[in-house]
This record gives C-alpha cells, structure tokens and sequence, in this order.
C-alpha cells in the first residue's frame, strides 16, 4: 500500500499550535552579547470543515471525514469529496477514503478501493476490489477474468458487466449488458434499455429483474 493523500474522521487531530516563548541570547565569536527575538504569536490555519478543540484552545480538529490538504492560502482543510484524476494503480496504491471520491480513469486489477461516500468512476473496473458504503457509478464496465467484486450498500449504475461478481445493498442498474456474471441485489436488477441484456451467470434479487432480452439464442446456461 501506498497513499498520496490521508484520510481522517471527524474530531481526528490536525494541529498543534504552540505558544510563543522567549527567546535565547547568543554570542558572538568574539564573546559579544546577541540579544535574542522572542517568539511570535501565531494563529491556528484554520480552513473549511475544521474547527478549535473545545478541549484545547490551541488544537485544530476535523469537523467532518474527508482527506486533509494544505489549500493555496496554507490553510489545513479537510475536503469532503476527494478526485483521483488518473487511474488507481501502482502510482495510487489502494484506496481507503472516509468521504465521497471521484476517480477520473479506471481502477486496474489487484487493487482496493473502500469509500465510506459516494463513488463515481469515469473509467473501467478491472479485478479490482470495490467496497462503498454509498452509491457506485461506474461510467464504462465492470470487465475481467472474474475475480473482481464490487459491494455496495447503495444503489450501482454501470454500463455494462462482463463476468464479475457485485453484491448490491439497493438496485443495479445496467445500461447495456450483463453477461456470465453473479449478481445479488436487495432491490432491483435492471437492464431494460434498447441494448439491454442479461446472458449467462446467476442473477438474484429480493425485488424484480428486468431486462430486454433474456438469455441468448444459443442456450447459454
């Protein structure tokens, strides 16, 4: 694992403010006397979604779960919604994110990604390992060799999945196809569009599967 960000929950410490104190004479070469300059006051950074420890007036703390940054002003801010504009991969590592992240590219075999939020992914999933505790869009598909899983206590939006394997808290909804994969949903399994299709695999749901062709001419079990 490595990590280009850190993840913190809300009341985690972010900073220490510490008092001024005196200075402390020098001297120079010559034995002279260097009077010294104490020390300056200074203020917390404080940025958005932190707040002063009602604790200690000097101890800066998060207001809510996200990832910490220094912003432009040299301000700590705690971001709620964190953007990966690549894909996770060896540059990455895994991903463990208490808040809502956007990934811009894909998510490449043999990686993790546990997002407390929402995520939203513009690229692909490989043999990855997806686990949300919100909502998952996937923008393309969810493609490998069947040793991905996406789990999700939310509702999946993908465009398409081929032999993978999703364990769904709400509904899937497909916008093509979905084919030799292993479904579970608590809600709804839905692949009703015009390229809609369900081919292969097991599909289970406690609610309705709906889709617009079933199976194939083939007899695919």
């Amino acid at each position: 694992d490595v990590s280009i960000f850190t993840s913190i929950a809300r009341g985690d410490k972010l900073c220490q403010l510490h008092p001024a104190t005196e200075g402390t004479p020098g001297e120079t070469v010559t034995g002279a006397r260097i009077e010294p300059k104490n020390g300056r006051e200074r203020l917390l950074p404080q940025g958005p979604r932190t707040e002063i420890s009602s604790e200690d007036p000097n101890l800066l703390i998060a207001s809510e779960n996200g990832c910490v940054t220094l912003n432009k002003s040299n301000l700590v801010e705690v971001q709620p919604r964190l953007v990966i504009k690549g894909d996770v991969d060896f540059n990455t590592g895994n991903v463990d994110f208490a808040g809502s992240l956007a990934i811009g590219g894909d998510v490449k075999a043999g990686f993790k990604v546990h997002v407390v939020g929402d995520l939203e992914i513009g690229g692909c999933v490989e043999d990855a390992e997806i686990d949300v505790e919100g909502n998952v869009l996937i923008k393309k598909g969810f493609i490998g060799r069947g040793k991905g899983l996406i789990k999700t206590t939310g509702n999946l939006t993908v465009k398409y999945v081929h032999g993978q394997n999703i364990m769904c808290g709400g509904n899937v909804v497909a916008g093509g196809e979905i084919m030799h994969s292993h479904v579970r949903a608590s809600g709804n399994v839905i692949a009703n569009s015009r390229k809609g299709v369900i081919m292969g695999g097991r599909i289970e749901a406690e609610c309705n599967v709906e889709t617009t062709t079933l199976g194939s001419t083939s007899y695919t079990p």
